[in-house]
């Protein structure tokens, strides 16, 4: 098992700090890929100081305990702030985002730094800490876990608020690996939350598990860290037009286009976007916009000759449909059509996919999938030319 445990903590080790070397050699480092930085930087630290208590060795153990104590404390808000920081700017940003902190500052001051103080020098430990200290492990696993969730659930509020966004705007962002890594992150603090809950209320481990729920815990960490550093590294700050602004998020924080007109807030009558339905089939029929992988809710205003505002509002409110969802609906028709067409039974799947605008496999199976109910490769099986 110990040899399951090294293998683990190793690999964590050696993918941190290879995702820090790609991090720290760019260039221009914005604001997100700092916060992703030190992300990694306590993630390394505690991969640091699990293999040190593992192995015994003191001097590194010591240096990396505070960290290793923090991580619940210091990892929710990091991750928090890593979303917000790839759609908003602001201004004094750590200034503003301080009070994050507080939790692991005050647990760090209060208990882990005390622990540790007296622990080298032997003294007798404050009467508070041996209390606490007498209660177990199990009412702090319990409190971080809490943390823990109540934060990944602000997160997922924040990437849901953020994408609904995007979808109105974008045809080809696909940002899910967020929502994925966040869910993932509160499958793993929940196992472990009901693990402890169990064993509080019965005095034993689940029996399925039979001790193996650290390494469990530990494989799904070390999953979730290269996850974040495989998309993370790449994530490019986003932009959202203007006219998408959201009441709940200041107008002065969001990372925007320029509008392609000056920002107002008209309404428009049914009949105001009635008026354009005949100009956007033909323009769906003639000019197949959805082809451009590119493709924008502005680009499309434009060979519409009408406001991204007032081509956003017949999209949601006459046609009920998101950009995201209408032109990849739309890539999704022209690919069967390519599936069916015998012209085209040279190209792969995803070289028709390419074709008809989408720029990611992941994203191509996904939406056809939803859209079809098959997988690309069952429907040409099924329609595709004998």
């Amino acid at each position: 098992m110990q040899l399951i445990l090294d293998f683990l903590l190793i690999g964590g080790i050696i993918i941190c700090f290879l995702i820090l070397m790609l991090i720290f050699k760019k260039e221009k480092k914005t604001r997100s890929n700092i916060i992703l930085g030190l992300f990694f930087i306590l993630i390394l630290l505690v991969f640091i100081h699990s293999y040190s208590q593992i192995h015994q060795i003191k001097w590194l153990f010591t240096l990396t305990y505070l960290p290793f104590e923090a991580l619940a404390w210091i990892a929710a808000p990091l991750l928090c702030l890593y979303i917000e920081s790839l759609f908003t700017k602001q201004k004094q940003f750590w200034r503003k985002k301080w009070f994050h902190f507080t939790p692991a500052l005050l647990f760090t001051c209060f208990f882990s730094l005390p622990i540790l103080i007296f622990w080298l020098s032997g003294a007798p430990k404050p009467s508070y800490i041996q209390n606490l200290i007498g209660l177990g492990e199990t009412p702090l696993v319990f409190l971080e876990s809490i943390y823990l969730i109540g934060y990944l659930s602000y997160s997922i509020r924040l990437y849901n608020r953020f994408k609904n966004l995007l979808n109105q705007s974008y045809s080809n962002y696909d940002i899910q690996w967020i929502g994925r890594l966040l869910w993932g992150a509160i499958l793993i603090t929940s196992i472990d939350l009901l693990t402890e809950i169990y064993l509080l209320l019965f005095g034993e481990e689940l029996t399925f598990l039979a001790g193996s729920d650290a390494y469990i815990t530990l494989a799904g960490i070390l999953f979730l860290v290269f996850h974040l550093g495989y998309y993370g590294v790449n994530q490019s700050k986003i932009l959202i037009p203007k006219h998408l602004y959201s009441p709940s998020i200041p107008h002065s924080e969001i990372i925007t286009e320029k509008p392609s007109s000056p920002v107002t807030s008209p309404s428009y009558s049914p009949e105001d976007l009635k008026g354009l339905e005949s100009d956007y089939l033909q323009l769906m029929q003639e000019e197949k916009p959805y082809l451009d992988e590119d493709l924008t809710l502005g680009k499309m205003a434009k060979l519409m000759e009408v406001s991204d505002k007032k081509l956003s509002a017949f999209l949601n409110q006459y046609l009920k449909i998101s950009f995201y969802d209408l032109i990849n609906q739309e890539r999704i028709k022209a690919v069967c059509e390519k599936i069916k067409d015998p012209a085209f039974s040279h190209l792969t799947l995803l070289g028709i996919a390419f074709d008809c605008g989408f720029k990611s496999k992941t994203s191509f199976n996904r939406i056809f999938k939803k859209e079809t109910g098959l997988s690309p490769s069952e429907y040409r099986k099924k329609y595709g030319e004998k």
